[in-house]
């Protein structure tokens, strides 16, 4: 059923089952490279009083657990396949709770990714990747296909693929959102927009909203000839 409550052990228990999960499709697909897309939201910030309220840890330990997890999570995979890994910033994680007050770039996710490519400059399977269009937009080539990701707080799912395709110049196969808290698909003009679940199901503010959902994360197959072979949906 649809998950009640979060915190800080369930997120590891999650994270463990999601590591387990990726490594058995890994292995069944025969899999080389990994391309992981951070869509933000790592962090719980101060958006929403209600929100902050129901956080058992401040923002600065926030980031500290987060950035540790997710360097584990990745050290883990990287001993199966290549690792690249792309993340954008959102709008959980920034630095004032009046979106008007905040700037794009200040945003404590910011420091997730300053702090996996201190710790894997010398790892030659895991590659932290720094090459954004902005902060808040990504592109990927796979196979000589394009793909682009974003957070999602400025963008509705059936309006992605021509604000993103207009404003990058690109055409793409497939564009990863996140944001609204749950699983969703959509096709434009041939192009797929995938939004992915997350990790904590619920919480107050979106309770608040009548919004809850499976806690869950996309993994999707790319071969050469198709591009995106499948899609596995991993319930957490």
């Amino acid at each position: 059923g649809l998950s009640k409550k979060y915190n800080s052990d369930i997120f590891i228990d999650r994270l463990n089952k999601l590591l387990e999960k990726t490594i058995e499709y890994i292995n069944l697909n025969g899999v080389n490279d990994l391309y992981i897309l951070g869509l933000g939201d790592y962090l719980s910030g101060v958006i929403h009083t209600t929100t902050r309220i129901e956080n058992k840890e401040n923002i600065v330990q926030q980031v500290i657990n987060v950035a540790e997890s997710l360097a584990r999570f990745i050290f883990e995979l990287s001993e199966y396949c290549n690792i690249f890994y792309y993340d954008v910033s959102d709008n959980h994680g920034r630095v004032f709770s009046n979106k008007e007050d905040s700037l794009r770039d200040e945003n404590f996710s910011l420091f997730v990714k300053w702090f996996l490519k201190a710790r894997f400059e010398y790892d030659n399977k895991i590659k932290i990747i720094d090459d954004n269009v902005n902060s808040e937009i990504g592109t990927l080539s796979i196979y000589g296909r394009n793909y682009g990701f974003t957070h999602g707080h400025r963008d509705k799912i059936g309006e992605v693929v021509q604000n993103l395709s207009l404003m990058t110049k690109q055409f793409y196969d497939a564009i990863f959102i996140a944001h609204c808290h749950h699983f969703e698909a959509n096709e434009v003009h041939g192009t797929y927009v995938y939004m992915n679940g997350t990790f904590s199901g619920t919480d107050a503010y979106a309770n608040n909203l009548r919004r809850t959902s499976n806690p869950s994360q996309n993994l999707f197959i790319v071969n050469e000839d198709e591009g995106i072979e499948c899609q596995y949906l991993i319930k957490l």
